[in-house]
């Protein structure tokens, strides 16, 4: 089991925007953007949105960096990002993952929430 440290409480569109946001700076020339700014824009508590910047570098979407200014930026261009990404990332680190037992209907709508998200690269929504 992993430790309970390792898991937040974070729905799929709370990280998109997290990940919008990195990719927003990034596409106006002013990435790296710092945890603190994108978690006072969003309103996230800053402990809790280093958690979930953790775990999206460790899942290869967001890249830290120190150059030329701390910050994140994406891991790769934010048209092959696809939000299907993201929201794989997130059910990695929840609690109370499926079972073999769980599957049915619900099952059916999460896969159907998944192909939508995979239709759907994050510049696509950077508005």
């Amino acid at each position: 089991a992993k430790r309970t440290e390792e898991y937040f409480i974070a729905d799929d569109f709370t990280v998109i925007n997290i990940v919008r946001e990195i990719a927003a700076a990034f596409e106006t020339d002013e990435a790296p953007v710092s945890s603190a700014v994108i978690c006072s824009k969003l309103d996230i508590p800053t402990e809790f949105g280093d958690k979930i910047f953790d775990h999206l570098v460790s899942r290869g979407i967001i890249l830290k960096s120190s150059e030329p200014k701390t910050g994140f930026i994406p891991a790769k261009d934010p048209k092959n990002i696809k939000l299907s990404e993201i929201a794989d990332a997130v059910a990695a680190a929840g609690f109370a993952r499926p079972t073999a037992g769980s599957a049915g209907a619900l099952e059916k709508i999460t896969q159907a929430q998944r192909d939508a998200l995979a239709q759907y690269s994050v510049k696509q929504i950077l508005g």
